[in-house]
């Protein structure tokens, strides 16, 4: 949904793709004309996603979109305009469902409630997602949709954004179409990427090169394996490991690790080797050597993967490993995990709440070696740990565990 909505901006704007200078895990980044209509664009872009989401997610979901202007001699202090921008990037966060909860300088006071589901003859609250209403024992059309989408991006090498809400699947703004190949796409499209990091071959719809995070594993036959088939290839106890790890301080790295030297182009180029790795190498990873292992996602700075539980890990180590070797062994660059063992029948919510807990843990705790993840000692976290079963260690001491 960010790249339907950076795209769309770009667009309306009639800017080309070199002004997005950052775009990685979700969040994007922009280089813009400080004019009105640019101003009056971001804001119906910002109602128009806040409005599609809220109707959709019944509130739970809410794009954060910050606009601060610069003046061309502030641009050369480029570390001061990205603390700003970060700084009303969060007052944004700290402000959510504003878009469609304020209008006209007023509290709508209806959208504070949600509204009943109504139910006609034969129809359920969806199981899904509890917004919707959809036939006994189906799901709504909204969560059918979301079901599709990922049967079909892990088989899909081209994603091409539209303009207008007619294409395959809809975004907070225009839509989107996934396909095999480009010939398989209409030529209006705003502009097509790849997924695979390869350029596309057709002249009529060109796709640039991307990498987009998309493995799955599967049977012989060639069906995506269920969570029972993946937990069976345990070694020992049939169970899942939901793995989530995330770049330590990753904000003063971008703030501040680049110096007096920080300008546009090293914070882009930045941004997209971190993409590099997370999207493109993960995913190679994951096809040539770790095959049973669900990429659910990765990019930007962060992921999360499903697994065999002593296969996580393995990958867990090797990923940490990878990251070592790719940042040069740089000590300022080190990598936190949450690893959770469940059942294979364990609700998949909170078993990725569980390793969100356990990363938390190991970005937070105080003090150095072996320690429990309730330990409340004194100074600062030291980060650069994997918790699992309640323990958290340093990754150095990873081999002896």
């Amino acid at each position: 949904f960010a790249e339907a909505i950076s795209l769309d901006i770009l667009c309306h704007l009639d800017l080309p793709l070199t002004h997005r200078i950052l775009f990685a895990g979700g969040k994007f980044g922009l280089l813009l004309p400080n004019v009105p209509e640019v101003h009056q664009r971001i804001e119906q872009i910002r109602r128009e996603a806040a409005e599609w989401l809220f109707e959709r997610s019944a509130g739970s979901l809410q794009p954060a979109i910050a606009l601060v202007p610069v003046s061309r001699d502030e641009m050369h202090q480029f570390s001061e305009c990205s603390m700003r921008l970060a700084a009303a990037l969060r007052e944004s966060k700290n402000r959510p469902g504003e878009a469609v909860l304020i209008g006209d300088g007023r509290w709508l006071v209806d959208r504070f409630l949600l509204q009943s589901i109504p139910l006609a003859d034969g129809e359920q609250v969806c199981k899904s997602c509890e917004a919707n209403a959809a036939r006994e024992g189906e799901m709504c059309a909204i969560c059918e949709a979301d079901t599709q989408r990922g049967r079909h991006l892990p088989e899909s090498r081209i994603i091409a954004f539209y303009s207008h809400r007619s294409a395959q699947y809809e975004s907070p703004v225009g839509s989107y179409r996934l396909a095999s190949s480009e010939r398989e796409l209409p030529a209006d499209a705003i502009l097509a990427f790849t997924t695979d990091g390869q350029p596309g071959a057709s002249p009529g719809m060109p796709a640039l090169p991307a990498y987009r995070a998309r493995y799955v594993p599967r049977a012989p036959e060639g069906d995506v394996l269920t969570f029972e088939e993946i937990a069976a290839c345990s070694r020992g106890r049939q169970a899942l490991g939901f793995l989530k790890m995330d770049v330590d301080n990753l904000g003063h790295i971008f703030h501040s690790g680049l110096g007096n030297r920080k300008s546009i182009s090293r914070v882009a180029a930045l941004s997209r080797t971190l993409e590099l790795f997370f999207a493109g190498h993960l995913e190679a990873l994951l096809r040539n050597e770790f095959g049973g292992v669900y990429l659910v996602y990765s990019g930007g700075d962060d992921l999360l993967a499903v697994g065999p539980w002593d296969v996580m890990f393995d990958l867990a180590d090797r990923i940490r490993t990878d990251f070592r070797r790719y940042t040069g062994s740089n000590p300022a660059w080190t990598l936190s995990a949450g690893l959770a063992v469940c059942r294979c029948d364990t609700p998949v919510l909170q078993a990725v709440k569980w390793a969100q807990d356990y990363l938390e843990a190991s970005k937070s705790i105080p003090g150095i070696g072996t320690l429990p993840i309730d330990f409340r000692g004194t100074g600062p976290p030291t980060k650069d740990r994997i918790t699992a079963f309640e323990t958290s260690i340093p990754w150095d001491r990873f081999s002896q565990a």
